[in-house]
């Protein structure tokens, strides 16, 4: 009916496949299987939806560039501390000689600059040590372990102050930000990243280049040699700065405006959903229906939801009723 036909298809960029590969180093001419129908269904449900939306405007921009957009995506930012309606104690000056990472370990994270400038800056900087909370990848130049690459940078004198702690929970790393002095986000690219997010909210300053390893240690040099009544103070500005920018309930203001708006669009002749309920019916729109079908099938693993997932079409004429 037309009240079905009506369900909105709304996208939300983060950090789509395909620019993630490039940075990892993945030839696309040579992806698996599996990446390539990802970055299909990616595609596919980009150039279907009603509306797409990111977290900020230099995503916004790089994706209209890239795919081709009409209208540059909304953007809308994420929320910070949601979950527990109030933001986290600022490090007090005493806090350690630490600086801390957080993420992935791969390639586009830039984790091996991070290595390089630490490996600059240590010997000239006794007491310090650097923290690295993220889970282990296969990104290393040529694949295989990027932890094993990484540790390989380091130099010998260096390593007994470098810990690699692998991942952690949500309580674990608040623990490691409330003893930090320094967020390092060395990434080669990144959209708005939720580890910048939770370190300023931390009242930690972050540190983040895109001039490379060496200026990068520069600025690792400079806030080490800070006092850390002068770091702590930036923190503190830097959590202001944070929880205006992520006000969780003007995000969810914008959020639900922009869901409206996409709600209240005269009904078209063919609205996105009734187009996504068609894709398989062309060959080049196979990988989408497999893609979603994996998608699903994981769903129900994970809720017990039984074989809904292997008919993707009649999962969503479910939805639809």
């Amino acid at each position: 009916d037309e009240r079905a036909a009506r369900v909105p298809v709304a996208v939300h960029l983060h950090s789509p496949t395909e620019l993630n590969a490039e940075l990892n180093g993945h030839d696309p001419a040579a992806l698996d299987r599996g990446l390539r129908e990802l970055i299909e269904a990616e595609r596919r449900c980009l150039a279907l939806a009603d509306g797409v939306c990111a977290p900020g405007t230099f995503m916004a921009d790089w994706a209209r560039e890239r795919f081709g957009m009409d209208e540059r995506p909304a953007v809308i930012p994420y929320a910070v501390s949601g979950r527990t309606g109030k933001m986290p104690v600022p490090p007090e000056p005493e806090s350690g000689k630490t600086v801390l990472y957080v993420g992935r370990l791969e390639q586009r994270k830039g984790v091996d600059t991070l290595i390089r400038a630490w490996n600059r800056v240590a010997e000239g900087a006794p007491g310090w040590r650097l923290r690295l909370a993220g889970d282990d990848t296969n990104t290393a130049p040529g694949g295989g372990s990027c932890r094993g690459w990484l540790e390989s940078l380091l130099e010998p004198a260096l390593r007994e102050r470098v810990r690699f702690l692998g991942r952690l929970s949500a309580d674990e790393l608040a623990e490691e930000r409330r003893r930090a002095s320094i967020a390092a986000i060395p990434s080669r690219w990144e959209n708005f990243p939720n580890t910048c997010i939770e370190a300023m909210a931390s009242g930690l300053p972050v540190i983040a280049s895109d001039h490379g390893g060496m200026a990068l240690a520069t600025a690792l040099r400079r806030w080490m040699e800070m006092t850390a009544t002068e770091r702590a103070e930036a923190g503190r500005a830097a959590r202001e700065r944070i929880a205006e920018l992520c006000d969780p309930g003007a995000a969810a203001a914008q959020r639900i405006d922009w869901l409206g708006a996409l709600r209240a669009q005269p009904v078209g002749a063919d609205p996105a959903l009734a187009r996504l309920l068609r894709i398989g019916e062309t060959d080049a729109g196979a990988t989408m229906e497999s893609a979603l079908a994996r998608v699903l099938d994981r769903f129900d693993r994970a809720t017990g939801a039984g074989g809904r997932a292997s008919d993707p079409v009649r999962w969503v004429e479910r939805v639809r009723r």
